[in-house]
C-alpha cells in the first residue's frame, strides 16, 4: 500500500473520531441536565415505581415477567429486561435512568452516522444528518421520558440491523445473515415499531447498495424478516387491543383514522422544520377541516412521485463532481467491498445520483416507518406524538443532509441548523424537570389538554395540594366530561374536606355511571359512606359490587371486614379479615392488622384467638401500649391467666404511665387475683 494512502486512511480515521467525539459531547451538553430531574407521572409510576416486578431488579420472578407480560398495551421483553437492570445497579433514583436514556440515544447516532458513512462514503453529509438526529427537539420526548427507553433502545437495535444487513450484503454469508435476523429479532423486543425495517432493507438494496433490480429483486432474503414482522404486528395489536388501546367504531371510525394519519405525516415534517409547540400529549383531533386530509394527501402522492422520477432522471455513468481525485477514490473503495461484480457495476452506477437516491431512500423510510404509528390503527387518545418520529426523522435528515451542496456554503447552513435544534432542544429538556413543569408547558402550547389538566391534577393530590388538584379535575372534565378517572380522582380530592363528602359521592356516582365496573370507585364511594351516619349498609353494598368485580383484592376484603364490624356483624368482619390475610399474606407483618382482627375476635369472645393475634402485633412492636392493655383484658378473661394479664397491664403503664384503661384493668386484675387466692 502507498505510503500516501495510507496516511491517507490514517487522516480519514481521525476525522472519523473526532467527529464522533463531538457527537457525543453535544447530546451530553443538550440532554446532561437530565440527571437531576425526577420522575414523571405519566407512565412512569406504571413501568417502574409501583411495578412490584421492577422494583425488585434482577430476578427469576421479574425476568418471568419481562417475558410473558403485556401490561400496558405492549410486549417488550427486551426493553424490560433493561429496567430491571437498571434497577438492580441504581434503585430508583431517576437521575440515572435518565442518563442512560441518554447512552443509548448517543450509540444510536454514532451507529447511524457510522452506517451512513459506509454505505455513502460521504463523511460530512453523515455527520450532518447524524447530529441533526441526535440534537433534534422532536427526540427530547423519547430521551427525556424514562418510560420511552422503548424508542432510543430499539432505534439503536434498528440501525444496528442495518449495518449488520449492510455487512452481509457486502459479503454474503449465513452467519451474517443469521446475526442480522438476531438484532431484528431483539428490536422487535424492545419496540414493535420496528416492523417496518424489512422495507428500508428494500430501500438500502436499492439505494445506495444497488443490489435491487428485476432480475435480482432479493425477495427471498426478506421473507424472514418479514414473516417475524407480521407475527410482532399481531402481538402488538393483541396486546393493545386486550389493553383497550385500540380505538375502533364509533370512538374513531376508519375514515377519521386515515385522515387524521395523512394530516400527521404533514404535522410531523412542519414539526421536523420548525420544531415548536412541542408537548408530551397532543389530543385527538376530530374537527378536520374536509381539505386538509385531501392537500395531505396531494403533498405526499407529489414529493413520492417527484423523487422517484428525478432519481430516474439522474442515471448514467460516472461523471462530474464525482470525478475529482479525492470523491472518485471514496466511491472506488466502496465499491470494492462489494464481491459481486454486478452489484459493483451498479454502484458505481448510482454513485453519480447520490442525492436523487438520498431523497427517495429518505422520503420513503419517512414513510414506511412512520406508518405503523401513523394512526391509521389508533392506539391512545393521541393525535399525534412527538416520541413517534425517533425514527421516522432519520429519513427527513438524510433528505436535508443529501440536499445541501457538499461545499463551504452548504457546510455553514449545516452547522448553524445544528446549532440552531441544540439550543431548541436544551429549552425543551428543561420543560421535563418535573411532572409540573412538563404539563404546565402542554397546556401552554395546545388547547383542549385533558390529560395535561388530568396529570397536574393527580401530580397536586400526591403533592397534599387539593384545592390545584380539585381545580385541574374539574378543568378536565369541563373538556372530556365522560372520564371517569377524573371524577373518581376528583371526589377523591374532596373527600379530604368533611363538608364536601356529598360531593364526593356524588363524583364516585358519576365515574360509576360511565364506568359500571370501575372497583376503585366503588371501594372509594364505600369509604365515603362510612363517613357518613347511618350510611354503613349503603358502604357494605359498594364494598361488595366491588368484590364481585375484584373478589382476591385482599384491601377490599379487609374494608368490608371493617364495615360488618361497624353494624356489628362480627363474623363475617372476622371471615373478611382473614380471607385478606390468605390473599395478601404480607399482612401478617402489620401489627395494626393482627390488632385489629384481634379487637375483633375479643368482640366476638373468642379469646384464645384473639390472645394470638395480640402477640402477633407484639412481636412485631412491642412499644404499643394499647395492645399490651387488650391482651391483657383477654388473658382475664380466661381461666387461670390473671397473673399473666396483670403483667400485660403494667407493661403498658411502662410504656404509657398515665394510660388510665391500664391502670384501672390492672388495679381490677389485682382485686380479682386477690379473691382467688383466699
Amino acid at each position: 500500500m502507498p505510503t500516501s494512502t495510507l496516511w491517507s486512511r490514517i487522516r480519514d480515521r481521525r476525522t472519523d473520531v473526532y467527529i464522533c467525539l463531538a457527537l457525543a459531547l453535544s447530546v451530553f451538553a443538550v440532554y446532561g441536565q437530565v440527571g437531576s430531574f425526577d420522575f414523571v407521572n405519566w407512565d412512569d409510576p406504571s413501568y417502574l415505581l409501583n411495578n412490584p416486578y421492577v422494583t425488585k431488579g434482577v430476578s427469576a420472578e421479574g425476568l418471568r415477567w419481562a417475558w410473558t407480560s403485556i401490561e400496558l398495551a405492549h410486549w417488550i421483553p427486551v426493553t424490560r429486561m433493561s429496567e430491571l437492570v437498571d434497577v438492580q445497579l441504581f434503585g430508583l433514583r431517576p437521575g440515572p435512568h435518565h442518563l442512560v436514556n441518554v447512552v443509548w440515544h448517543v450509540l444510536t447516532s454514532l451507529l447511524m452516522f457510522t452506517l451512513l458513512h459506509h454505505i455513502t462514503g460521504s463523511r460530512w453529509r453523515s455527520a450532518l444528518a447524524a447530529f441533526l438526529f441526535a440534537l433534534h427537539p422532536l427526540h427530547v420526548e423519547s430521551v427525556a421520558w424514562i418510560t420511552e427507553r422503548k424508542d432510543v433502545l430499539s432505534g439503536f437495535l434498528f440501525f444496528l440491523t442495518l449495518w449488520l444487513y449492510v455487512r452481509y450484503a457486502e459479503h454474503p454469508s449465513t452467519a451474517r445473515y443469521l446475526l442480522a435476523l438476531f438484532s431484528f429479532v431483539c428490536g422487535l423486543m424492545a419496540k414493535s415499531m420496528l416492523v417496518s425495517l424489512p422495507l428500508v432493507l428494500v430501500l438500502l438494496d436499492f439505494w445506495p447498495l444497488a443490489r435491487w433490480t428485476s432480475k435480482t429483486p432479493r425477495w427471498k432474503e426478506k421473507i424472514p424478516f418479514l414473516a417475524l414482522s407480521a407475527v410482532a404486528s399481531i402481538i402488538e395489536y393483541s396486546a393493545a387491543q386486550s389493553a383497550g388501546w385500540v380505538l375502533t367504531g364509533e370512538a374513531a371510525p376508519f375514515s377519521l383514522r386515515a385522515r387524521n394519519a395523512l394530516v400527521s405525516y404533514i404535522i410531523y415534517i412542519g414539526k421536523a422544520v420548525w420544531p415548536t409547540s412541542l408537548a408530551i400529549f397532543h389530543p385527538f383531533r376530530r374537527d378536520l377541516l374536509s381539505w386538509q386530509p385531501v392537500v395531505a394527501a396531494l403533498v405526499i402522492a407529489g414529493v413520492s412521485i417527484a423523487v422517484v422520477r428525478w432519481f430516474y432522471r439522474r442515471r448514467g455513468p460516472v461523471s462530474g463532481p464525482q470525478n475529482s481525485k479525492r470523491s472518485g477514490h471514496r466511491v472506488l473503495t466502496r465499491a470494492a467491498r462489494f464481491r459481486d461484480t454486478k452489484v459493483r457495476e451498479r454502484f458505481l452506477e448510482s454513485a453519480n445520483h447520490h442525492a436523487a437516491g438520498a431523497l427517495v431512500l429518505g422520503w420513503f423510510w419517512y414513510l414506511m416507518v412512520l406508518f405503523p404509528v401513523s394512526g391509521v390503527v389508533q392506539t391512545g387518545e393521541q393525535s399525534y406524538a412527538e416520541h413517534f418520529m425517533y425514527l421516522p426523522l432519520a429519513g427527513l435528515l438524510i433528505m436535508l443532509a443529501w440536499a445541501l451542496p457538499e461545499r463551504p456554503l452548504g457546510l455553514a447552513i449545516g452547522a448553524l441548523a445544528c446549532m440552531a435544534v441544540a439550543a431548541l432542544s436544551y429549552v425543551q429538556v428543561g420543560y421535563w424537570r418535573n411532572t409540573e413543569t412538563l404539563f404546565r408547558h402542554a397546556l401552554a402550547v395546545t388547547d383542549g389538554n385533558y390529560i395535561a389538566h388530568y396529570q397536574l391534577g393527580v401530580y397536586y393530590g400526591d403533592a397534599g395540594r387539593r384545592i390545584e388538584a380539585i381545580e385541574q379535575y374539574q378543568a378536565a372534565l369541563a373538556i372530556k366530561p365522560r372520564n371517569a378517572d377524573a371524577w373518581n380522582n376528583l371526589g377523591v380530592a374532596l373527600s379530604h374536606y368533611p363538608n364536601r363528602i356529598t360531593e364526593a359521592i356524588a363524583d364516585y356516582q358519576a365515574a360509576l355511571r360511565i364506568r359500571p365496573d370501575f372497583v376503585m370507585a366503588h371501594n372509594n364511594l364505600g369509604a365515603a359512606y362510612v363517613q357518613m351516619p347511618g350510611h354503613m349498609p349503603d358502604a357494605i353494598s359498594e364494598y361488595q359490587a366491588a368484590l364481585r368485580v375484584q373478589p382476591d383484592d385482599p384491601a377490599l376484603h379487609l374494608n368490608l371486614g371493617q364495615a360488618f364490624a361497624a353494624v356489628g356483624k362480627l363474623p363475617e368482619a372476622i371471615a373478611e379479615c382473614r380471607e385478606s390475610e390468605r390473599l395478601r399474606p404480607r399482612y401478617g407483618d402489620d401489627p395494626e392488622f393482627h390488632k385489629n382482627l384481634g379487637n375483633l375476635l375479643a368482640s366476638s369472645n373468642r379469646m384464645p384467638e384473639a390472645i394470638g393475634e395480640y402477640q402477633a402485633a407484639l412481636r412485631l412492636r412491642p412499644e404499643m401500649a394499647e395492645v399490651h392493655n387488650n391482651l391483657g383484658v383477654a388473658l382475664a378473661n380466661v381461666e387461670g391467666r390473671l397473673p399473666e394479664a396483670i403483667e400485660q397491664f403494667q407493661a403498658a403503664l411502662r410504656i404509657q404511665p398515665d394510660y388510665r384503661d391500664a391502670r384501672n384493668n390492672l388495679a381490677f386484675a389485682r382485686q380479682k387475683l386477690q379473691k382467688t387466692t383466699r
